[in-house]
Order: C-alpha cells, then sequence, then structure tokens
C-alpha cells in the first residue's frame, strides 16, 4: 500500500527512531575546544575519499513511556551520488527508511509512505546533516545552529542545537561523534524535544563498495 499523503507527527517519530544514545544528557564528550579546524578539516579529508558506505547499524531509543528503552538492529547503507541514504532494521516491525535528494520513503512491515525531503522543517534538518557528515560541509551544517567541539583519545564530538524555530520545535539536540581510527561518522545521537533520545551506531563499515540502487527506491 502506497500513500503520498504528507508526513505526520508520528510518522517523523517513527524516523527518530530508525534514525538517530540514550545516555545523551550527561555524557562526557571530552574536552571542549574552541578551535577545531584541524578536525574539521580531517573529517573533509576522508569525505572525499569516500563514494559510499555500508555498515551495520544498531538503533536505541529511551521514552518517557518505556522505561527500558527499545533497540534493533539492521543495515545502513550510503552512497553520496544523489545523497542517498537507506536504513534498514526490525524496530518497529519489518521497518526500512530512504532519504535521497527527491525522495523520503517510510516503509514498515510493506506500508510504504511517501513526501519530498523539504515537506517538513525537522527531515529537512535531518537530510542536512547526514548530507554533511557525507560531503564534509560542516560550515553548512552548522550555519543555522550552535555547534560545540569536543575531542578525546577515540571521538572527534560535534554537539548542536538547533536555533531554527521551527527546527527546533522537534529536535533540541544533535549529536554528531567521529571515530579517529577512519574519521566518519560512527555515532549519531538525537534529543527530542519531548526528552526522548534516540541513537544510531554503525560499525563494521565498508567503503566504496558498489550498492544495488534497488536499495534507495
Amino acid at each position: 500500500m502506497l500513500s503520498k499523503l504528507s508526513i505526520s507527527n508520528s510518522q517523523i517519530s517513527i524516523l527518530l527512531l530508525l534514525l538517530i544514545s540514550v545516555g545523551c544528557f550527561a555524557q562526557d564528550y571530552g574536552t571542549a575546544i574552541s578551535d577545531a579546524k584541524e578536525q574539521l578539516n580531517a573529517l573533509s579529508d576522508a569525505c572525499r575519499q569516500i563514494s559510499s558506505i555500508t555498515s551495520k547499524v544498531a538503533v536505541s531509543k529511551q521514552t518517557k513511556m518505556i522505561a527500558l528503552g527499545l533497540s534493533s538492529e539492521g543495515k545502513f547503507y550510503m552512497q553520496k551520488e544523489g545523497s542517498k541514504i537507506a536504513i534498514e532494521t526490525g524496530l518497529p516491525a519489518q521497518s526500512r527508511i530512504v532519504i535521497t535528494d527527491k525522495l523520503f520513503l517510510v516503509d514498515v512491515a510493506g506500508k510504504q509512505t511517501k513526501a519530498s525531503p523539504q515537506s517538513n522543517p525537522a527531515l529537512t534538518q535531518l537530510r542536512s546533516i547526514i548530507t554533511a557528515c557525507m560531503s564534509g560541509d560542516f560550515d553548512g551544517l552548522t550555519s543555522h545552529s550552535n555547534a560545540k567541539y569536543f575531542d578525546s583519545s577515540n571521538y572527534f564530538t560535534i554537539v548542536i542545537t538547533p536555533t531554527n524555530k521551527r527546527v527546533a520545535r522537534y529536535m533540541q539536540q544533535v549529536v554528531l561523534r567521529f571515530s579517529k581510527t577512519d574519521n566518519t561518522l560512527e555515532i549519531l545521537q538525537m534529543v527530542e524535544r519531548n526528552g526522548d533520545a534516540t541513537s544510531y551506531t554503525f560499525t563494521e563499515k565498508q567503503f566504496n563498495r558498489p550498492i544495488d540502487d534497488k536499495i534507495f527506491q
């Protein structure tokens, strides 16, 4: 069943569950740094060498309603051309999300909803975050947000607080943690306005391997 209706708040909640740790509120990200030019240049250099990423993904979500939280594992696909993203997990049900430069698709147990990525400010912000992490355009990522930078032995971390009022209605904070092993995104964390927190962790990353275009349809 295919619907072309606009994305509702409940469907945005599904997106947040799939896309974006639970300990976001009081996490130690390392030493705060005021000048992150060197680290950002390293990330940009790594981005220029990568055309695609395939990895495993672990998703976890903590809500006010469920004390123990929810978790799931699946697969993540990224192709730089067309800024294509696809995530497949078992939560909720068998779920799939696709974001490209032209399409936003949520598929939950075979029920699909399509929309333009620009149809909702929250979706637009999410796509901007992912695209920036692929392209290395971190100036563009933080142009409508307050950003803080942290350094530790294992991660370089960017903590983003949206300043756009429409986006801030959905998102309180976004945390990007880049592995120092390969200078690519390893953990994407999000805190929603209602206090729910979700994390998206990439492991076993494989770079520059062909990906069937059907994954992004």
